[in-house]
Parts: structure tokens; C-alpha cells; sequence
């Protein structure tokens, strides 16, 4: 036994250090290169946004060359002339309307045009017999030589009609052997009767008779 556990020893005291390969060999100093970590989609989109609006920003600098981009005279002045000429328009249209009666006064001046009309014709019944005339003589004769030669409606201003239909605006009903309602109508009459009607500004009417 003595033997064999001095075999062993010298065994163990002969077995050289294994050998390095310098070809398999590294440095263990040597550091390896690291990986750059991506950056995310929206932090290039966010980078390029802001590089496009610099880019503007110098653009419109260089353009107006750093100061504010000039006003066109001429704008200015077709601005102001528009403006003149609204006001204008407006105190022409205020003007117009200050003029212009209103319904009551139109009503009233209706009223009295059929009044004038029935005393003409009054008139020139009393100068010829108590006949009435007819419409071509109020044309002929009642208007010219009892009117002044002047009988204009004051809605239209122009001559008014006289007709012998339901009266429209600017028209004055003439119906010969007539009589007005109560309700403003014409009813016959006697062959010396007349009746006048017109149209008021509220779609009534208004009637006289002699």
C-alpha cells in the first residue's frame, strides 16, 4: 500500500500544466461593441415635424425679409369706399322709408281719392241733366275738367284705373245703378245711384255711394 500511494504522488508531481492556444486564446480586456438602441417611429415623426416647421419658420423670414408683410393700398381704399357707399345706401333707404306713408295714411288717402272722384261726378251730373257719366267720359271729361287733369293713386303713382271689376291696386270700381253694403259691398241701385269702391291696404275695401 505504501508503494502505491507513493506511485500515485509521483504521478501527480509529473503532470505538466495544459498549454493555451494562442490562435483560440482572446483578451478578456478587449471590450465588445454595444448596440445603439432604436429609437421609436413617433420620436423620428416628432423630430421631422419639428424640422419642417424651422425649415417654414426661416422660409417666410427670408421671404418678407423679417419684417411684416405690407398691406395693399388699394385694398384699403376699396374697403373704405364699400363702407361709404353701405352708409350711403342706409341713409338713403331710412330716408325712404321716413317718406313713405304707412298703411293708415295710404288707407286714408285712398278713402279720400274716391271722395274727390264722387263729387266730380256729382258735379258734372248736376251740369248735364243728372245723367252719370260713363267711364270714357270720367276719362274725357270728369278728370280733365274737374280734377285738374291730375287723379293718381298714391300707391302706384301713376293715373289710376277706373274699372268696373272688382278693383285691384291703382283701380277705382265704377258701377253705375249701384249701391254699397254695409259690408262694403255694391248692390244694385237705381239708374242714378253710383257706386265707388277701392282697395285698402289690408285687403278690405271701401265703398261710396251718392
Amino acid at each position: 500500500m505504501d508503494e502505491q500511494n507513493q506511485d500515485t504522488q509521483n504521478n501527480l508531481g509529473q503532470q505538466t500544466t495544459p498549454q493555451i492556444d494562442p490562435a483560440n486564446s482572446y483578451d478578456m480586456n478587449v471590450q465588445l461593441p454595444t448596440k445603439q438602441p432604436k429609437l421609436p417611429p413617433i420620436t423620428n415623426l416628432i423630430i421631422g415635424s419639428v424640422v419642417i416647421l424651422f425649415g417654414i419658420g426661416v422660409g417666410v423670414y427670408l421671404v418678407f425679409g423679417g419684417k411684416e408683410p405690407k398691406t395693399n393700398d388699394s385694398t384699403i381704399n376699396n374697403q373704405e369706399s364699400t363702407a361709404e357707399i353701405s352708409t350711403s345706401q342706409d341713409t338713403k333707404i331710412e330716408k325712404n322709408t321716413e317718406s313713405m306713408p304707412n298703411q293708415l295714411e295710404m288707407d286714408n288717402l285712398q278713402i279720400q281719392s274716391v271722395k274727390k272722384l264722387n263729387v266730380a261726378v256729382v258735379e258734372y251730373s248736376s251740369n248735364n241733366n243728372g245723367d252719370l257719366p260713363t267711364i270714357s267720359k270720367v276719362y274725357s271729361d270728369v278728370i280733365p275738367e274737374y280734377l285738374g287733369g291730375i287723379f293718381n293713386s298714391p300707391n302706384t303713382g301713376e293715373p289710376y284705373k277706373i274699372v268696373e271689376t272688382e278693383p285691384l291696386s291703382g283701380e277705382i270700381q265704377y258701377k253705375i245703378a249701384s249701391n254699397c253694403a254695409d259690408d262694403n259691398s255694391i248692390l244694385g241701385g237705381s239708374k242714378r245711384q253710383l257706386a265707388l269702391r277701392v282697395l285698402l291696404s289690408s285687403n278690405s275695401y271701401y265703398c261710396l255711394s251718392n
